[in-house]
């Protein structure tokens, strides 16, 4: 079972030690760590870093637009810890907390269109595709959904 807790400035060392792996790096745009304290420091932004029995297996990135509409801007699983459910399971409690943020919005993410993978869990989890875009990091595939009842909770 994973805990999500906000990520802390002093934690982002292994987030970065996860986006510099091949199998990660390969999916994503601005990465390193300005890009992450950028995060922090927003407001609209939440990054929330998983763990798994207290070690950090994977964090995720999501921005509250106005609308509402909910972005999942980035959801990285670190690739020594894929294949173990944990990417569903972070999705699933990322839906969760946006959900109850904003019950009647909509939430939405990009995803390259050759990660299938990725895909297939957005899919398997309510996404459909909405839009194709080009970006500066090539095409990608905007996924959407309706947002979720609110199930309690909220942020930590």
């Amino acid at each position: 079972m994973l805990r999500l807790a906000r990520t802390r400035p002093d934690g982002l060392d292994a987030l970065l030690r996860m986006e510099e792996t091949p199998d990660v790096a390969r999916w994503l745009g601005d990465t390193g760590r300005p890009w992450h304290e950028q995060v922090l420091a927003d407001p609209r932004q939440t990054h929330w870093t998983a763990f798994h029995r207290d070690r950090p297996v994977g964090f995720a990135v999501v921005v509250t637009h106005p609308g509402p509409e909910t972005e999942i801007r980035r959801l990285v699983v670190d690739p020594r810890h894929q294949g173990f459910g944990h990417g569903r399971e972070l999705l699933r409690e990322v839906l969760r907390r946006a959900g109850a943020a904003s019950p009647a919005g909509r939430i939405f993410l990009d995803v390259r269109p050759e990660n299938t993978r990725a895909r297939a869990l957005y899919a398997a989890e309510g996404f459909t595709d909405s839009a194709r875009i080009d970006s500066a990091y090539g095409p990608l595939v905007v996924m959407a959904r309706a947002g979720d009842p609110p199930a309690g909770g909220g942020t930590e």
